[in-house]
């Protein structure tokens, strides 16, 4: 017995040291602050400047961005250099600005389709004195190579900044914000401010401007203000969570905890060497085979994500005929390709901007008048009021302005 103890403490130690041998690797560097920097792109509008956006959705060949509004207000056009000025430019689509709120979310429909998606942190869980690095395309960098006439901007150029939240909860300009020291300059504006794990805690929005004085105190909006809008707009997003997205004092508590439960189990099966005759091994115990799980439904771009299975819309006659539309929640149709998910062309007659809504409740759906000025019109040729709802059930129809413009519940 004496033996085998030692036997086992010889094995514990030999495990332990081993396993420490791991640990300088784990924090010698930070390879998902590293990898973020794909997710982070120059955001450009000729003739006004350059800014940072940073990867949050992607949805098929659809990828969503968010920035500060102040990056491009009053842009005509809206650009993403993937590389540099001189290369490639993939024109975005403002669709969300609000009003008071310097936050702006873009969408590109080409070009970054291969860049990952950087997860939301839980901001209940930051911490003054936290760690905290920002991402982004600093002006101060550019003048420094051609005086900002070539401005690279692939992922490499990415430039990190690292420093420590100063407070969660500051005010600036009315809007809920994080204060910290990371080193940001003009062209910082709309770039992610992450944690450790590389997860988004807020848009870094203002620096000290002040010539000469220590810009070390910097203000970036919390994640809240674009989960809210991705809420809203039913817009889908990750969010950390699980062993990568533990900081370095979670992870390391985590570790030792491991260390000490594989330790253990090979000192218990040292001690306990007892070897069962074949003769005395149990017969086997069939086990019924794991039911096959339902994958999830694949969720579109701009569509509320549903629990259950939602209703489609299929349009009968006009535009849109012979295609289904998932009403996954709820759906809008018009002519805004901002706030609609079924988009008219610009010039159709008798469909309003933003028409009319759709909304799932239970096995039926809602129609209402969004005020539409041609109006919509179900069984019968009813015209519904402005804000009207009426319930529809699968096979009933409805149209839009014109009989020509008919849909169906399917």
């Amino acid at each position: 017995m004496k033996k085998k103890l030692i036997k086992a403490t010889c094995l514990f130690i030999s495990v332990l040291m081993i396993s420490l041998s791991f640990v300088p690797v784990v924090f010698a560097s930070n390879s998902a602050i590293d990898d973020a920097r794909h997710s982070v792109v120059r955001v450009w509008v000729p003739g006004a400047g350059t800014g940072t956006g940073f990867i949050v959705a992607q949805a098929g060949t659809s990828t969503v961005l968010v920035t500060n509004f102040h990056v491009i207000a009053g842009a005509d056009k809206v650009y993403i250099l993937p590389s540099d000025v001189h290369g490639a430019w993939i024109e975005a689509q403002i669709t969300y600005l609000q009003t008071g709120l310097d936050l702006a979310i873009l969408t590109t429909t080409t070009g970054l389709s291969g860049r990952p998606v950087l997860p939301f942190a839980d901001i209940s869980n930051l911490r003054a004195a936290d760690t905290v690095y920002a991402l982004g395309f600093p002006g101060t960098a550019d003048d420094y190579i051609d005086f900002g006439e070539y401005m690279p901007s692939s992922a490499n150029d990415v430039t990190v900044t690292r420093g420590i939240v100063s407070s969660v909860h500051a005010v600036f300009y009315n809007t809920d914000a994080i204060q910290h020291d990371c080193y940001i300059s003009h062209g910082n504006s709309g770039g992610p401010l992450l944690n450790e794990a590389g997860a988004v805690i807020g848009i870094n929005t203002w620096g000290n401007p002040e010539p000469g004085a220590a810009r070390s105190v910097n203000y970036a909006i919390h994640n809240t203000y674009i989960i809210n809008a991705f809420n809203e707009f039913g817009i889908e997003y990750k969010t950390q969570g699980g062993f990568a997205g533990m900081d370095f004092a979670q992870l390391f508590s985590s570790y030792w905890w491991v260390l000490l439960i594989i330790a253990g189990a090979v000192v218990g099966l040292v001690l306990r060497q007892k070897r069962v005759a074949p003769a005395a091994t149990a017969a086997a115990t069939p086990v019924a085979p794991p039911r096959p799980v339902q994958p999830p439904m694949a969720q579109g771009m701009g569509y509320p994500a549903a629990s259950n299975a939602s209703s489609h819309l299929i349009c009968s006659r006009g535009h849109f005929a012979g295609q289904t539309f998932p009403i996954n929640g709820v759906l809008y149709i018009g002519r805004d390709p901002q706030r609609c998910q079924v988009v008219f062309p610009s010039d159709t007659r008798g469909i309003s901007s933003m028409h009319c809504e759709l909304r799932q409740q239970g096995s039926s759906i809602v129609i209402v008048d969004k005020g539409s000025t041609y109006g919509t019109f179900v069984a019968g040729g009813r015209k519904l009021n402005a804000n009207e709802s009426v319930q529809l059930r699968p096979g009933d129809s409805f149209y839009l302005a014109d009989p020509m413009n008919e849909f169906k519940v399917l």
